[in-house]
């Protein structure tokens, strides 16, 4: 029996539960994929769409990452130093941002003007991430939230 972190409580995955190659290292990211996969799904997005992603840890890179394999347009936001902005452009996201100028950014990300989709990941007892949204996201854009922690 192996046990795999799901946020806070524990979840037991029988031995047999995980493909012959895939170690524990490897299957230990399934969980935390899954909880990215829940967002982009309940956000309702679909191809060629703009989504925005706020909070660039662990969540909101598997978060770009699957986005962009379904097809959507990125925008990473984060307040965190630029390795981690640049860390998400590598990984896909098309436009990356800290909060200095994110306005114009995310204006300019879309002909629109806006944001299709928000997707927030950041983990914060502060409402800074929800504020912004509300200001750029697109003409009936929708919301997730993924993580559900607090720091």
């Amino acid at each position: 029996m192996r046990c795999m972190p799901n946020t806070s409580r524990f979840q037991r995955i029988s031995a047999s539960g995980s493909p012959d190659g895939v170690g524990f290292r490897e299957a230990a990211f399934t969980t935390v994929g899954a909880i990215a996969m829940h967002g982009a799904r309940n956000a309702n997005v679909a191809v060629g769409e703009n989504v925005a992603v706020i909070g660039l840890g662990l969540i909101g890179l598997l978060t770009v990452q699957i986005l962009k394999a379904a097809g959507c347009r990125v925008i990473g936001i984060d307040i965190d130093p630029p390795e981690k902005l640049a860390l998400a452009a590598d990984l896909g996201a098309d436009v990356v941002s800290n909060y200095d100028g994110l306005f114009e950014r995310v204006r300019a990300f879309s002909p629109f003007g806006g944001a299709d989709a928000v997707i927030i990941t950041a983990a914060t007892k502060s409402s800074a991430p929800i504020e912004p949204p509300a200001a750029w996201s697109g003409t009936g854009g929708a919301g997730s939230w993924s993580s559900g922690t607090s720091a």
